[in-house]
């Protein structure tokens, strides 16, 4: 097996060369990626609104509702929710309603 030998300015030059294409690559590939997000309407994330089943409203008079599209067939989970969003948000139990 024949060896190769390399001095280390024509490895220092050649890895130079490969520096700067690779720098010259990243450059233009960016450029390409912001023009395309720039051209791109913009990406809806998350359910659609028409999709939730299960959300709060606030009243001005501090009353809060919890409407949910399960069913509680006797499980208790409707005192649940009240208890989980009295104590996430902080309010009286009493002014939960579900």
């Amino acid at each position: 097996m024949n060896a190769i030998t390399v001095s280390r300015r024509d490895f220092l030059k050649s890895s130079g060369a490969l520096v700067v294409q690779v720098g010259l690559g990243a450059g233009l590939a960016a450029d390409a990626l912001d023009a395309a997000a720039q051209a791109a309407p913009p990406r809806v994330v998350g359910p659609h609104p028409s999709s939730l089943d299960t959300w709060i409203r606030i009243a001005a008079d501090g009353i809060v509702t919890v409407n949910s599209g399960k069913m509680d067939c006797g499980q208790g989970l409707d005192v649940a929710y009240a208890q989980i969003v009295a104590d996430e948000l902080d309010v009286p139990f009493e002014s939960v309603q579900v």
